[in-house]
């Protein structure tokens, strides 16, 4: 099986503020993949950062996968609600984090896929329940590795992202922490 992909709007994010999806696009290998609730979050997100709005979502991710069963959408709103914070008043508050984590861990067809997210909480727990869990960081030091990107590329590209105010997981001290 092949191994899919699983950005969330914070890892989209990051790579837009930078002007840099490219690099993110090419460490999918055509292999991304959102949820519907995640394809949301980054349509309604170009309205702050327009760069997102150069991103055909079909051609990055195919069709969102949508949660239509019953019993699936209680398990995430359980999920959204009991695990992540979110409150009934907001309704969407998590719920892509939500959706992702419940079709990683519960769809046969999307196991052993890696979910990249730069929410500390949904980071947390996703390790916490045995999903393979990335963050900006970590495909940037694979990257790196794959002679994408140079060591201090990476690292300069990290403290823009945190220039324009983006909060990453594990922010690297020096290049160093690229080799």
């Amino acid at each position: 099986m092949t191994v899919q992909w699983f950005p969330d709007n914070t890892v989209m994010i990051n790579f837009a503020v930078v002007k840099r999806l490219e690099l993110l696009e090419g460490y999918l290998h055509g292999e991304g993949r959102v949820v519907e609730a995640v394809a949301r979050e980054i349509s309604l997100s170009t309205g702050h950062v327009p760069q997102l709005g150069t991103i055909d979502l079909h051609s990055w991710f195919g069709s969102p996968i949508r949660i239509e069963n019953e019993n699936d959408q209680v398990a995430i709103e359980n999920t959204r609600v009991g695990r992540f914070g979110g409150t009934k008043s907001r309704p969407t508050q998590h719920l892509g984090e939500s959706q992702t984590l419940h079709v990683i861990q519960h769809f046969p067809e999307h196991s052993g896929s890696v979910w990249i997210t730069d929410d500390g909480s949904a980071y947390k727990l996703g390790k916490g329940q045995g999903v393979l869990t990335r963050h900006t960081v970590d495909i940037f030091q694979e990257l790196v590795v794959q002679g994408e990107i140079s060591s201090h590329d990476a690292y300069e590209l990290c403290e823009e992202m945190q220039n324009e105010g983006r909060s990453l997981l594990d922010p690297p001290a020096s290049h160093r922490d690229f080799c």
